[in-house]
């Protein structure tokens, strides 16, 4: 089955090119209409399919119709993979959407999630997380700190946070699209956020922060401001950037805890995961 996608103009200026017997499914609204390629098309051997009264049985046998700018995208049945994880105490789903970040490998992020569930023990109060995606460790972490500061820069990723906080009923998350920098800018007072708007950020008790950023790592000024927290939790897919990240951190914080996870067999590529606590005083 060969499947093309075509404007209604690249149609009529391809007649030559459709064979005999030709099906064109019509999902595009706008002047050219169902009933204009009907007329157009009619006595050519080409079928045309009235793509509206298709997409709307689609939505009886529970299909889905995802709109991206002016084109339809049918899926048959949802627009999203359900995945369970469990820890040692913790059962929770998690909707993972088209266009945002996810762990590759359910099973090892699992191990991952009893590895930071199994650290946080002694922990308490507040803790920030930043590039909290849709929720992976966030759900995790609304069940181990008294409060979730949750941020993100991606808008589907954000838009997927929301729908898995509601399936996992976490109602002591708060969160807003924002930058690693821009999070900072705003607790920092550097900075006041429309977005931040619904969220009384002197109410939070800050002890832990955690963070699961992109492959390059942190930046310097993310670094320093990391150093103020008590309890440092670091979850990185990029393993250079890993020891040079902490190599900063470890001037105000001690490695309590370290692992590896094989999130990504027979590549180069490995997660790596440390927990760090403020050092004493002399």
């Amino acid at each position: 089955l060969a499947v093309k996608t075509y404007s209604v103009k690249s149609i009529l200026d391809d007649l030559k090119n459709l064979n005999n017997g030709t099906k064109i499914l019509c999902i595009q609204n706008g002047t050219f209409t169902y009933s204009f390629l009907s007329e157009k098309l009619e006595n050519t051997g080409i079928d045309v399919i009235d793509g509206l009264t298709w997409i709307d049985a689609i939505r009886k046998e529970n299909g889905s119709v995802i709109q991206f700018g002016n084109e339809a995208k049918i899926i048959i049945g949802k627009d999203y993979v359900k995945e369970i994880h469990k820890t040692k105490d913790l059962t929770f789903s998690l909707l993972q959407f088209e266009q945002c970040f996810s762990q590759t490998n359910p099973n090892i992020c699992d191990e991952m999630l009893n590895w930071v569930e199994s650290g946080v023990n002694q922990m308490s109060e507040d803790v920030l997380e930043l590039h909290c995606g849709l929720g992976t460790f966030t759900i995790l972490l609304s069940k181990l700190f008294r409060k979730v500061l949750a941020t993100e820069n991606s808008r589907p990723s954000v838009k997927g946070l929301q729908k898995n906080l509601d399936l996992n009923k976490s109602t002591n998350v708060h969160f807003a699209r924002m930058s690693g920098q821009e999070t900072f800018a705003a607790l920092n007072q550097e900075r006041v956020f429309n977005r931040l708007s619904d969220i009384d950020l002197s109410s939070f008790k800050f002890s832990t922060i955690f963070l699961d950023p992109p492959r390059e790592g942190l930046d310097r000024k993310t670094i320093q401001n990391s150093s103020k927290f008590e309890h440092i939790i670091y979850i990185s897919c990029g393993f250079d950037s890993f020891k040079r990240d902490l190599s900063y951190l470890k001037e105000t914080h001690e490695i309590k805890r370290m692992a590896m996870f094989d999130q990504f067999p027979y590549t180069e590529h490995i997660e790596s995961g440390a927990i760090l606590s403020r050092k004493a005083p002399d």
